[in-house]
């Protein structure tokens, strides 16, 4: 049906050759892909460097805290943000100072958490309040700031409270019948040696 020495203009056959769709401008296409290329990457190298060490998670976490409203994805950042965190990280800014902590990125959060932990309880409960008191007037010189003791100190105290929980639940349960006295007697005298001896 073609007529003879008509030409058909050649078809594009990839999508290169087509323009680019009505009021799409043109050197921003590509430009957004790249800048979203790029910040696919960064997050990702944030990931693998997370993976690299509990340090370097750390890093990130605190990094989050502090100037990021405490949201960890990186996805969830924009590019500059994780910029500047590779930035800083790869300078050295955020390293474990050589021989221990010296202050700064890497003070041991354990302690204030727990200190943070046992100040909710009080807030929260009348009855751990009163046995948080009257640890501190048996085993620390008993003031009540659990920000002033040391992580020994916070630790005995949840470790007693857990005794004393897990003690009145096994009484609780054979009372109810839910644990015969004999297998109770038996858990007793467990948890005893376990207590005494560091390697059981």
């Amino acid at each position: 049906w073609l007529k003879a020495g008509r030409s058909q203009p050649a078809r594009p056959n990839s999508r290169a050759s087509r323009p680019p769709a009505v009021g799409a401008p043109r050197g921003r296409l590509l430009a957004g892909t790249d800048a979203m290329g790029s910040t696919e990457a960064l997050v990702e190298q944030i990931k693998a460097i997370q993976r690299t060490s509990a340090d370097a998670k750390l890093a990130w976490w605190r990094h989050c805290d502090t100037f990021l409203g405490g949201v960890k994805d990186p996805s969830c950042h924009d590019a500059h943000v994780l910029r500047a965190f590779l930035k800083k990280y790869n300078s050295g800014g955020l390293s474990r100072p050589a021989g221990g902590y010296k202050g700064g990125w890497w003070a041991p959060q354990h302690p204030r958490d727990l200190a943070a932990l046992i100040k909710e309880g009080q807030r929260r409960s009348q009855s751990w309040r009163e046995a948080w008191q009257k640890y501190c007037a048996v085993h620390a010189s008993g003031s009540c700031d659990p920000a002033r003791h040391s992580d020994a100190v916070l630790v005995g105290f949840l470790d007693f409270a857990g005794q004393m929980a897990s003690g009145e639940l096994d009484t609780q349960a054979s009372q109810n019948g839910d644990v015969d006295g004999e297998k109770a007697e038996l858990v007793l005298k467990v948890k005893d040696f376990q207590r005494s001896s560091p390697e059981a």
